[in-house]
């Protein structure tokens, strides 16, 4: 019992950077976590914020670095376009080659991790093989957005003016003085707390469709994307971002995450790096129509575990934040005193005998689903038990229905004392399932 109450609490450590890296319910601040070695340096924090457009509408792009036959004619373009002046033809037409910002500042080494003939298809093995895979709740945060914005409803305009809202992580005329930035995306946004935000997206179609190769193509829809949601978690360019755009698409995050001979850990490493940039995923945009069934699926369902995992979470930040208030968290003197205050909240907000009679059965099963179930490897990654079809809410997949049985066989065959209240209740769940 002792064993395992330690790898208890040494599981809530990645429970915080997970599900409540920003230590205050409402905090807006982008959350802190652990380096991410697999990318560049991605602590340059020294954003310009975004001039506001349009009544409440924030406007921002994605650029690309272009490269002439020579350092005269970037520099030429460099000037007209620090000028706030669009491309005009003749100088997108002497482009001899065009990236994603974030694919030139890692590269070499940067290696793309998937394939595909089309832009499309890239995007979409990156879902499949990345975040479904490991992360089946971020990747529908990311339909939902992806869904507001696809590439065909994107307005053409060849005369796009550039955005001053992009700082290189390197300099361009002294890595490659023969290149320098252009505008190809601009977006304006306009967002509500808790709801997709409000989108209108530019593009220069014509560099986008005969000077981006479809990997690089798929780098700035993704880019697009990411912003959207980092933007929920008070990043306020994408500067900050353009690194973990950049490690998603790459060879070595995902022969890493294959190469762990436990499906679990992996699984859990990735959502810990997710964690680290966007904090709570879950929670964005679940206030909206956008995510709710048209029809509400009755009785015990994916959308309904999905909500129970919800309620849990906001039960749980919510008991944080009120000892983070009384333990004078704001007044503490150091980041390490900070630490050792959030962490003492944490252990006492998930304590078993005060949060257990505050869960109802249902939402006591996704949390010993979540936080220990697939900790000592009785299913696979517990998102898969939460996450719900868009276009069937009610349905359940055979894997999702296996994973099921298995949790509700080891919370009966097994007792662990640590849980007894929320072992009684999931078993309570579990018998109402029949399954």
């Amino acid at each position: 019992v002792k064993t395992l109450r330690d790898n208890f609490c040494l599981l809530f450590v990645g429970f915080i950077l997970l599900t409540a890296c920003s230590l205050h319910p409402d905090s807006n601040q982008p959350p802190t976590g652990p380096e991410l070695t697999d990318s560049v340096d991605a602590s340059d924090t020294s954003e310009e914020k975004l001039p506001p457009v349009d009544q409440g509408w924030e406007s921002s792009g994605g650029s690309g670095v272009a490269c002439f036959n020579d350092p005269q004619t970037a520099l030429a373009v460099k000037t007209r376009q620090d000028q706030g002046l669009p491309l005009t033809q003749s100088e997108r037409e002497q482009i001899i080659s065009l990236v994603a910002l974030e694919s030139w500042e890692n590269y070499p080494p940067f290696k793309p991790g998937y394939k595909g003939n089309t832009a499309k298809e890239i995007m979409d093995s990156l879902q499949s093989d990345l975040f479904k895979k490991y992360s089946p709740i971020f990747a529908s945060r990311l339909e939902l957005i992806e869904a507001l914005s696809p590439i065909s409803t994107w307005k053409p305009n060849d005369a796009l003016s550039p955005i001053t809202d992009r700082k290189p992580k390197k300099s361009i005329e002294t890595e490659a003085p023969n290149c320098t930035l252009v505008q190809i995306i601009v977006r304006k946004t306009k967002s509500t707390p808790g709801e997709l935000p409000q989108l209108k997206m530019e593009y220069d179609q014509w560099l986008f469709q005969n000077k981006l190769d479809p990997f690089n193509q798929a780098m700035m829809m993704l880019h697009e994307y990411l912003y959207l949601i980092g933007k929920e978690t008070g990043h306020s360019s994408s500067d900050s971002l353009r690194s973990e755009v950049a490690l998603f698409f790459s060879d070595k995050l995902r022969s890493q995450l294959e190469s762990n001979p436990n499906f679990t850990h992996a699984a859990r490493r990735f959502q810990m790096i997710l964690g680290s940039i966007f904090g709570d995923y879950y929670r964005f945009f679940t206030n909206d129509d956008s995510d709710q069934p048209e029809t509400i699926p009755s009785g015990y369902t994916q959308y309904s575990r999905f909500k129970s995992f919800g309620n849990m979470l906001t039960l749980l930040r919510k008991r944080k934040g009120e000892c983070l208030e009384k333990m004078n968290y704001d007044d503490a003197p150091t980041n390490q005193e900070k630490e050792k205050i959030g962490y003492q909240c944490f252990l006492k907000a998930t304590k078993m005998s005060e949060a257990a009679p505050l869960l109802n059965p249902e939402e006591a099963f996704v949390f010993l689903a979540r936080f220990m179930l697939d900790e000592v490897g009785a299913i696979d990654p517990s998102e898969n038990l939460v996450v719900w079809d868009r276009n069937d809410p009610a349905a359940i997949t055979p894997h999702q229905e296996q994973e099921l049985k298995r949790a509700c066989t080891h919370l009966q065959d097994n007792f662990y004392p640590y849980f007894g209240d929320f072992i009684v209740k999931a078993r309570e769940y579990c018998a109402a399932l029949k399954l």
